[in-house]
């Protein structure tokens, strides 16, 4: 009787079951809920458009979106009316459900928690309705280059006038404004003139910009990454990184324009007003490049000159003697601040001339620190020395003054190569002969200033210094730095120290009072001068700048009877530069600030400024707009016209890239990856397989193997025969270990970055034509001038005919040797971000 119940009773559990499962599954998230995986039109923000990326493992991700405004609302219903919740400024939210409502998403909150490998935490999940993607930021990364796959990069410029009619919507102090919203109501933040930014995107009418201070955001740390939203009349594309120093290009293919196509001609004053808002700041210090194009032997691109928005030129300062100091003047003053002179003065006997290799090798060494070009400094050089082979000389030897400083090393140094041969001067008529010549060459040249980097051993007469010589000195804006390369007995030893301590401390003493008509602040006044004993060897000495001192000047000499360490000369003299340019950029730096802060009433728009954007040529900037700006300058962009230039000149053109801190380690990790398989000879080879254990992990107990191996380290080893005669003796002419697993290595990490995630595919046989400097080109953006990377194409590394094993070899170790190089590059923060300057120099 019961079996009948048993077989009715049993369809009622699945139904149950099913009814469960229909319940639980009727709110708006439930167990069945999945989130959306990021779309391809919002994996790598092309261009900020909708355009569908490459798959890639992005697409794989959760896709997070973000409310771009306050006072943003959810709706119940895709396109309804009914509000669901409120929304505030980059909330992070997980787009959910499979069916699209036209241009809605559906929402729920996003926390950390809620996703657990990758799969959705139903019960923690907070619902939130729809909203309309036009409210929210939909990519996880800035504006990407469709052509080279890098970050677009903005700058904080002016770049149309809007802002100017109502300076206190747009600016703070020494800032721009940026906002929550695009009312501009709610302030989100400021961020300083010629700032670095990334674009995430534009308002639908265009005129607004939401913008971060990274290239990629991440919902844990959003509200740090983005600034906010900015107007777009602030902000100025300027290309994914590559730059030009425009001292390099020729003048007569440099043309400027305004209103579109009126052109400009590029004076002298726009130049110097250019190069002192560029030095002003890092940002700004080379000139971007856009649409860089090749054909055949031809280089075409534009770039942009930056240019101040305020005209100071009727304005004047008072220096701390209360006399008048015109913008004219200032420019003067500004630009002979930025030349250094160098003479190289060796006022010396015996000792002098027997420790003269090792001087110069000394001089050599500085040679790095005269190739920098980025600090707007011109270095030009002589030399003067008391002593030549010919044992003739009466007069100093003398050279003139020279912009190479190579010409200056290669003089000394076939001197040296000639020691043997030096006589010093014969009957000499008053003491530092050379020394006086030195300071005799600097009297047309007083704008600039003249170091004077004096080394010898003993004084050659009895007859001291006269206040004539050191008014000289004073007058010629001379700074000494001595070295006494030998102390031995006797006063003109003693003399030799006693008339450079009296020579610089009279040219110190004199700047006191003749240095006040270039400061224009109490702050910057001293009243006397002190020296301190600087580094670890005695009798070193060097005036207290800027602790104190008002100038620059060094003392070292060596205890009695022992000679001067020489890496002492090469380290102070780097120093005194380094403390002459310090001194010269705070006096151009409170000048420029001078001339910001006073005489408002006289500042003027930029006549170029006005000419561009059509300003009424008689409108004076508000007093609101130019009180924004005191320790700032605010600038715009002038273009260029297309730029052409055939290969031999853009060889020698001053490159740069400006990279993130990541981008800097991209870099730095495909230049390794070039280096990473080195080119072995045969021994080498065996070698490392000798040292390989035995699947048995026994030792080696061939005894006649041990004797041979001992034999052939000796022989590398044995400094008399040297290393050729080695390879000769045990290796053999040419016999390298096979490179094939080095030749496809390097063709395999040229063609990776090139392929990877590109919009625009390009077949692998046409990619391989390309040639080592233009698949670099694609890879770090930046052109090359090497002649061999530019000879060598991908495909023809894995030919030995082409590219024989002794070419790849010297390959490698040039890549090996240029890994090291990145670590030179110059470093600068933007934005609390850092960035780098890499010069094409450091780059393969």
């Amino acid at each position: 009787m019961n079996m009948p119940n048993k077989t009715t009773n049993k369809p009622l559990i699945p139904i149950l079951l099913g009814v469960l499962l229909l319940i639980s599954s009727c709110g708006p998230v439930h167990r069945f809920t999945r989130v959306k995986k990021t779309p391809r039109e919002y994996s790598l923000n092309y261009c900020g458009e909708d355009t569908k990326a490459p798959k890639t493992d992005l697409n794989k991700e959760p896709w997070i979106v973000y409310s771009d405004r306050t006072e943003n609302q959810t709706y119940n219903n895709g396109g309804g009316k009914v509000k669901a919740k409120d929304v505030d400024y980059l909330d992070p939210f997980l787009v959910i459900g499979t069916k699209n409502k036209g241009e809605y998403l559906k929402l729920i909150k996003y926390t950390p928690d809620i996703l657990k490998n990758g799969k959705l935490d139903y019960k923690k999940a907070e619902y939130y309705g729809w909203i309309h993607k036009s409210k929210l930021l939909l990519n996880q990364q800035s504006v990407t280059d469709i052509n080279s796959g890098k970050k677009n990069k903005m700058l904080a410029v002016f770049a149309d006038t809007l802002s100017i009619n109502e300076p206190e919507k747009y600016f703070a102090v020494d800032s721009l404004k940026l906002y929550k919203d695009l009312d501009q109501k709610s302030q989100a933040g400021t961020i300083s003139p010629y700032s670095v930014i990334y674009q995430l995107k534009q308002s639908a009418d265009g005129t607004m910009t939401l913008v971060a201070n990274k290239p990629y955001i991440k919902a844990e740390t959003v509200k740090e990454d983005v600034l906010g939203w900015v107007d777009n009349s602030l902000i100025k594309d300027i290309g994914t990184g590559l730059h030009v120093n425009l001292q390099t290009i020729p003048l007569e293919t440099k043309h400027f324009f305004i209103n579109k196509s009126e052109e400009i001609p590029v004076t002298e004053d726009i130049s110097d007003v250019s190069r002192m808002l560029c030095e002003q700041y890092k940002t700004i210090r080379f000139n971007p490049v856009s649409s860089y194009s090749t054909k055949d032997s031809l280089v075409a691109f534009r770039t942009r000159m930056a240019l101040p928005v305020f005209d100071y030129s009727n304005n004047y300062i008072f220096n701390v003697n209360g006399n008048q100091i015109s913008h004219k003047q200032f420019r003067d003053i500004a630009k002979g601040l930025k030349k250094i002179n160098i003479s190289f003065v060796f006022d010396g006997g015996e000792q002098t001339i027997s420790q003269f290799p090792q001087i110069v090798n000394a001089l050599q060494n500085l040679q790095p620190l005269f190739e920098q070009s980025d600090d707007y400094y011109t270095y030009r050089f002589n030399c003067v020395m008391t002593f030549d082979e010919t044992g003739k000389i009466f007069h100093p030897l003398n050279t003139g003054l020279t912009s190479d400083y190579s010409e200056i090393v290669n003089f000394l140094s076939d001197k040296a190569n000639m020691k043997d041969k030096l006589r010093a001067i014969k009957l000499p008529r008053n003491s530092w002969p050379a020394l006086r010549k030195a300071v005799e060459c600097f009297d047309k040249h007083r704008d600039a200033t003249n170091l004077i980097v004096l080394i010898g051993d003993k004084r050659l007469t009895n007859s001291g210094i006269d206040s004539t010589f050191t008014n000289r000195i004073l007058k010629n804006n001379c700074r000494i730095v001595g070295f006494q390369v030998y102390a031995g007995e006797g006063d003109d030893y003693n003399n030799f120290v006693l008339d450079i301590e009296d020579m610089i401390n009279s040219y110190a003493d004199g700047m006191i009072k003749t240095k006040r008509n270039i400061l224009v602040s109490p702050e910057q006044i001293k009243r006397i001068n002190y020296y301190e004993q600087v580094g670890e060897q005695k009798n070193s000495y060097r005036l207290d700048f800027p602790a104190n001192s008002i100038s620059q000047g060094a003392l070292f000499f060596p205890q009695k009877n022992e000679s001067l360490p020489m890496e002492i000369l090469t380290n102070n003299v780097d120093t005194i530069i380094q403390q002459i340019k310090q001194d010269n950029n705070s006096i151009t730096q409170y000048m420029s600030k001078a001339f910001r802060s006073v005489g408002n009433n006289r500042t003027r728009f930029d006549s170029l400024f006005v000419q561009n954007f059509g300003i009424d040529t008689l409108r004076i900037p508000q007093k609101k707009l130019i009180g924004s700006f005191v320790q700032e300058t605010p600038g715009w962009y002038v273009p260029s016209k297309i730029i052409v230039l055939n290969d031999s000149v853009n060889k020698v053109q001053d490159y740069h890239l400006m990279l993130s801190e990541a981008e800097m380690k991209e870099l730095k990790e495909f230049v390794a990856t070039l280096s990473e398989k080195e080119v072995d000879f045969i021994y080498q080879q065996k070698k490392k397989e000798d040292q390989k254990r035995k699947p048995c992990n026994c030792p080696e107990d061939d005894l006649f193997r041990e004797l041979e191996k001992e034999k052939a380290e000796a022989l590398a080893n044995d400094t008399i025969i040297g290393k050729e005669e080695f390879y000769i003796r045990i290796v053999g002419p040419g016999e390298y270990a096979s490179t094939k697993r080095v030749r496809k290595h390097l063709a395999k990490t040229l063609l990776k970055p090139i392929k990877y995630c590109k919009l625009c595919k390009e077949k692998g046989s046409k990619l391989k034509q390309l040639t080592l400097a233009e698949a670099q080109y694609r890879i770090t953006g930046c052109p090359t001038s090497n002649n061999v990377l530019n000879a060598i194409r991908i495909k023809d590394l894995k030919d030995k005919k082409v590219v024989p094993d002794e070419m790849l070899d010297g390959l490698v170790t040039y890549y090996k040797k240029m890994k090291k190089e990145l670590d030179k590059a110059e470093q600068f923060e933007s934005n609390g971000e850092i960035y780098y300057w890499v010069d094409r120099k450091l780059l393969p």
